[in-house]
């Protein structure tokens, strides 16, 4: 997948293509993208693709071995389904009873740290930083 500029954020974690090391997007401008990492010549970074693992380490249960559930401290439960792809699906309960949202499936760590952004105004925490 290409990485499209409209898909970046600052926080936004990738890999990079050659050598697999995990980088986060650290600048980002009309000019110039930054990432961490120390890379001498040529390199290049692309998403990383959402795994189950990914989904643990960033605070996701695995309540029922169906899906995976993140509690926000909000009035909401983001789930997420893995099929061959990743569809996350918004619960919220109301006065009459809990009300499911589904959205389009999403397949790299990138989508997800996004989506939980729009939703919540705050970046997603991984439970194991990146050293």
């Amino acid at each position: 997948m290409e990485l499209q500029a409209h898909e970046l954020r600052i926080g936004n974690l990738f890999q990079e293509q050659n050598s697999k090391e995990i980088i986060m997007v650290t600048e980002l401008s009309q000019f110039k993208i930054g990432f961490s990492g120390s890379f001498k010549g040529n390199w290049q970074a692309e998403p990383i693709p959402l795994t189950e693992e990914w989904l643990l380490k960033f605070g996701f249960l695995d309540t029922t071995g169906v899906d995976y559930i993140y509690h926000v401290d909000l009035d909401f439960k983001l789930i997420i389904i893995p099929a061959s792809d990743f569809y996350p699906q918004i619960d919220k309960a109301d006065d009459s009873g809990w009300k499911s949202v589904s959205l389009n499936k999403i397949k790299y760590v990138h989508q997800l740290q996004n989506l939980y952004f729009a939703l919540t105004g705050e970046e997603l925490k991984l439970n194991d930083p990146l050293q």
